[in-house]
């Protein structure tokens, strides 16, 4: 079942929960939403989902994540181990 809600921040931007996932509108046309996975740029996730202005309505664009859900903010430093380490995964496989 697909659980969302919404979240305003002090920089007045919007992000959307969805199952224990953070979402950051990306983009925004006349009668549509796009939202992206809060970790694109870090960990360069795939999920994405679009949202009707009209209805409210959100439609499915790619749900798979390349990451479990982040709760808490990463220490300094931390990415580029995690990004080390994916490397090191692709060259092995």
């Amino acid at each position: 079942m697909l659980s969302s809600s919404y979240l305003t921040v002090e920089t007045d931007s919007t992000n959307l929960f969805i199952n224990g996932f953070s979402f950051t509108r990306h983009m925004v046309n006349a009668d549509t939403i796009y939202w992206r996975c809060k970790e694109f740029r870090a960990l360069r996730c795939p999920a994405r989902y679009r949202q009707r202005r009209t209805t409210g309505l959100l439609e499915t664009g790619r749900t798979n994540h390349n990451h479990s859900p982040i709760s808490t903010r990463r220490k300094r430093g931390s990415l580029k181990e995690i990004l080390r380490q994916r490397t090191t995964r692709k060259m092995q496989s």
